[in-house]
């Protein structure tokens, strides 16, 4: 009897004892179904400090305005390439070349049309990170330049378009001439005659070709010689630019 009184007790301690657990797995089971079921809520403040990048104290120096916590308009990704063929004299400074206005050219093309000045400053921050010292400096400020520049001589081409189909062809013969003035505004003389040497010589070759093409007071075979000393001057122009740059080169 006794021996069936112990193993009874024992019996029903086990059972006791798993009976104890199965609660214990039901209950944390249950507990944790509850919290999968809320969603997480953070402290703004928790939130804003892990998932949103913060621009750096430092950084206020030279950009008062803030430039996180932003939906950017533009992935700086696509400037980083042109960026890196940026060329630098022995003196660490920005090379002022036609190599260099054909990088501001790029980065310009590369904006989006509605560029806000957060988007800016964003962009001056990152330019002058990837180039630092005096370089990345020239280089931003060349770049706002060139973007200044590209904006007004879209407008100066449409008031030529505009002209033209009005039939006010005399607009052509003095564009060449406005374009030079806004070339010198923006850059100053020196580097708008060191950016746009070759630039110059394309457009106006092809300013003086559309002039030939509208004037109506020559013959054809008139025109085509004219079209043909046009293009050798126009070849011969590049030809003694080429020799220049080589001669600067060397």
């Amino acid at each position: 009897m006794r021996l069936n009184s112990s193993l009874l007790r024992l019996i029903f301690l086990i059972s006791l004892v798993l009976v104890i657990a199965f609660v214990h797995v039901h209950l944390h089971r249950k507990a944790l179904l509850s919290i999968a079921s809320k969603p997480v809520e953070l402290e703004p403040h928790n939130l804003k400090s892990v998932n949103v990048w913060r621009q750096p104290d430092e950084a206020f120096r030279f950009f008062p305005v803030q430039i996180g916590e932003q939906d950017y308009r533009f992935h700086f990704t696509d400037f980083a390439s042109i960026l890196t063929r940026v060329s630098l004299d022995s003196n660490q400074l920005l090379v002022i070349n036609d190599q260099t206005k054909n990088q501001l050219k790029r980065l310009t093309e590369n904006l989006p049309p509605d560029l806000r000045v957060i988007d800016r400053a964003r962009l001056d921050f990152l330019i002058q990170k990837s180039i630092t010292g005096k370089a990345g400096v020239q280089l931003t400020q060349l770049f706002h330049a060139y973007v200044r520049y590209s904006e007004l001589l879209h407008v100066h081409l449409q008031q030529v378009k505009s002209a033209q189909s009005r039939g006010e062809y005399e607009v052509l013969q003095t564009s060449m001439k406005r374009i030079k003035q806004l070339q010198a505004t923006v850059f100053g003389k020196e580097t708008a005659s060191v950016f746009f040497k070759r630039d110059n010589i394309s457009m106006h070759y092809l300013i003086q070709r559309r002039i030939l093409t509208l004037d109506n007071s020559m013959s054809a075979v008139d025109k085509q010689n004219m079209g043909l000393q046009l293009q050798q001057a126009y070849l011969l122009d590049l030809a003694q630019l080429k020799v220049l740059e080589e001669s600067e080169d060397g």
